[in-house]
């Protein structure tokens, strides 16, 4: 079996440098890319997405997730080439403090990448829902099964696990 995955110890951004990882042993979801050192942290290779695609190849990406605890703009900014060129589907979590008057950076960044419909899962979804928004994400679009909406133009003002951004 061919695999389509490469695994690398470095974190994605919009500058190349060097930052800390630091780790929440009680809940590793909240692990978080930051400048200062802790006890917890260690230090990792931050990387730009379109520096990336160009070494190792775009190859066919149709999906990223993008679910880094509050650095989601600066992994986008370092893949605006990359997400204007080839527009993968995107699945993107939003916090709560993110958010200013029913939009953030992230979302706005966004479109101005040429994304410009979004759709938010509520709650966690199932499996087949989530396989249905990675297989066909215009269906789920018009279906809209049962957690996912579309979003018009303000986001709610609450955490968004999944967000779902499309160009069409």
């Amino acid at each position: 079996m061919k695999s389509n995955m490469v695994c690398k110890n470095m974190a994605l951004g919009s500058v190349k440098t060097k930052m800390q990882i630091s780790t929440n042993f009680q809940n590793m979801g909240r692990n978080r890319v930051t400048t200062t050192a802790n006890p917890n942290s260690f230090e990792i290779d931050v990387v730009r997405i379109d520096n990336v695609i160009k070494e190792f190849g775009q190859g066919e990406i149709g999906l990223v997730k993008i679910d880094v605890e509050g650095f989601e703009v600066e992994v986008q900014r370092g893949g605006e080439e990359f997400f204007k060129k080839f527009s993968p589907r995107i699945i993107l979590e939003i916090l709560p403090d993110e958010i200013f008057d029913g939009t953030c950076q992230s979302l706005e960044l966004l479109r101005s990448f040429g994304y410009n419909k979004f759709s938010i899962f509520e709650g966690l979804p199932n499996k087949m829902t989530f396989v249905s928004a990675l297989s066909s994400p215009f269906a789920l679009l018009r279906d809209r099964p049962s957690g996912f909406y579309p979003i018009g133009s303000k986001l709610p003002n609450k955490e968004i696990p999944m967000l779902l951004a499309l160009k069409v």
